[in-house]
């Protein structure tokens, strides 16, 4: 590998890996793992919200992972990794479903037949960390659209309202910091 591997996986699996890395808003995402992450005991005050509200180990893995796949020769696979990693944007994915989906479908080789796009929805009793995590998709019908401009000071308001004000100031301060990286991931995607 040209970079040195950022993970604790040996080398032999990594390069046996093929990546593939979601992203999402970060106003919409770590408000998100907060929500979810609460239902265990976790805060956005736990070290541990230092990596969940953040996209810089997703730019490292992505960096890794280029850098690898333009060091291999046309005899290696490497024409073949040229839109590797994959990046998928959440919110591009609820904008445009079918087109991020048949996309990705043909960069992976799996038939687009075998996605589902609507579902039936389901009241089936669940824990509490499942339901903080696939509560939402397990109680729709299909994909929920939200608004495409995400506006910060709102976010801020309707964080303080559901937390309280040093909470909501904390997941504003990771949101502005996570930018650059996600932005960077972005520019990359599907």
């Amino acid at each position: 590998f040209p970079l040195p591997n950022p993970t604790f996986l040996p080398d032999r699996l990594l390069a046996t890996v093929s990546p593939v890395i979601t992203i999402r808003h970060p106003m919409y995402s770590f408000p998100s793992w907060v929500r979810a992450a609460s239902t265990f005991g976790s805060t956005v005050f736990d070290t541990e919200f230092a990596v969940t509200g953040s996209f810089r180990w997703q730019r490292i893995i992505y960096d890794f992972y280029r850098a690898y796949y333009d060091s291999l020769n046309t005899d290696q696979g490497g024409d073949n990794k040229k839109d590797w990693p994959i990046v998928i944007d959440g919110d591009k994915l609820v904008d445009n479903t079918q087109g991020q989906m048949s996309k990705f479908c043909a960069l992976v080789g799996l038939p687009e037949s075998g996605i589902r796009y609507t579902w039936e929805s389901t009241d089936q009793p669940t824990d509490h960390v499942t339901d903080a995590f696939l509560g939402t998709i397990m109680g729709s019908k299909g994909v929920i659209k939200r608004p495409v401009t995400p506006d910060l000071d709102e976010e801020v308001r309707e964080w303080s309202a559901e937390w309280n004000e040093e909470v909501a100031q904390k997941i504003r301060e990771a949101v502005i910091s996570a930018q650059e990286d996600y932005e960077y991931l972005r520019a990359r995607c599907l």
